[in-house]
């Protein structure tokens, strides 16, 4: 036991380390990435490559890692049902946390919130934009060739071909938890970048329209049934909560951006404001004394409070609903195993009177037999 968990602890760490390390090396991609980029002497191939520089690492790190995450938990011996939460807590820890670092990144270069280290005639929300662009385009063709240049001939492989090793290597299960997660980054994406880009929510659309048919070509033919059993409302409940998280990560630093942040002066609609809240604040201050009034009650404890014990009633009932169907469940369960010992019973009876039946008849039809031969 006492192995055991020390091995728990080691693994634990090294994965911290290896989140570390990704999250170094993407703040490394980008801030070289930048720093290339502002010498006028590069080539169009190198500067493209540049420019998609840190996406290519996030998109990496995030195909890559991943399998390291499924290596690890081998060694630790969890339940089936906690390798797949601990698991994709992990691979959801790296990819939110890319999101995040390539925003900071981004924060530190670009934004003119201190004007001796960065350029303020550059239009920051651009950059910011693009660099979700690329993560989506990037990703999608990700996707793309992992599923058609690299899963699918491996199924071939598997499917034709009389090798164990060959078969050992090609065959592959149909990861729930892991598609649902690509679909799940790509809202995430969508959310976090379209306050800089209006145009991606209907790139996002259509990204995943044609995600779910290259999810369903490596469910139906690239895929075998996953040995894992998910049971629909656990992973229903569990995927929510993951979408949940990734909302939030999301509308965090663009909350923080819209609240703090300074509009570039060159160009976009809030180059004239200190912070992009300040058009909230100048739009309210236009409205209406009784807006003004009603949505200030809104702030005050006379409409907080009833509000507060409202919802915790709400919840009380349906914590009450739901502790009263639990024990409904547990007296069905206990009804059907009675039902079950009842029906084991009569068939037993019944077994049992046909067999006595039968033995009578033999009886009878060898007195029978006696009679005649006498």
């Amino acid at each position: 036991m006492t192995r055991l968990v020390l091995t728990r602890c080691i693994i634990n760490l090294i994965v911290l380390v290896v989140l570390s390390g990704a999250l170094a090396l993407i703040y490394f991609a980008f801030t070289f990435s930048r720093q290339k980029l502002e010498d006028e002497d590069v080539e169009f191939l190198y500067k493209f490559l540049l420019e998609f520089l840190p996406s290519i690492t996030i998109v990496g790190l995030n195909l890559l890692v991943p399998n390291l995450f499924t290596y690890f938990v081998s060694f630790e011996h969890y339940s089936p049902l906690f390798v797949v939460r601990i698991t994709l807590l992990r691979t959801i820890l790296l990819r939110l946390a890319s999101l995040v670092m390539l925003m900071v990144s981004l924060n530190d270069q670009l934004n003119c919130k201190n004007e001796e280290k960065c350029d303020c005639s550059r239009c920051w929300e651009t950059s910011a934009g693009q660099e979700v662009y690329k993560l989506v385009i990037l990703d999608f063709a990700s996707q793309f060739l992992v599923t058609f240049a690299f899963n699918w001939p491996r199924m071939l492989i598997a499917k034709y071909s009389k090798s164990k090793i060959a078969k050992l290597i090609g065959e592959q299960e149909f990861e729930l938890p892991k598609h649902v997660l690509d679909v799940v980054y790509s809202q995430t994406l969508c959310w976090l970048g379209s306050f800089y880009a209006p145009v991606l929510p209907l790139v996002a659309m259509l990204e995943c329209c044609l995600l779910f048919h290259i999810k369903k070509f490596a469910c139906l033919v690239n895929s075998k049934p996953s040995s894992t059993v998910y049971r629909a409302s656990r992973s229903n409940s569990l995927f929510m909560a993951v979408l949940l998280i990734s909302f939030i990560v999301a509308v965090l630093p663009v909350a923080y951006a819209i609240a703090e942040i300074m509009p570039s002066k060159s160009c976009g609609p809030f180059r004239v404001y200190d912070t992009t809240w300040s058009v909230v604040v100048e739009s309210f201050e236009e409205l209406p004394e009784w807006i003004k009034t009603v949505l200030f009650f809104f702030g005050t404890a006379g409409f907080a409070v009833p509000a507060f014990i409202v919802l915790v009633l709400c919840l009380y009932y349906f914590y009450a609903v739901s502790t009263a169907n639990k024990q409904m469940v547990a007296v069905l369960k206990n009804q059907l195993v009675l039902e079950g010992h009842d029906k084991q019973f009569l068939l037993n009876r019944l077994s049992a009177f046909i067999k006595q039946q039968q033995e009578h008849q033999k009886a009878m039809r060898g007195h029978h037999d006696l009679s005649n031969a006498s």
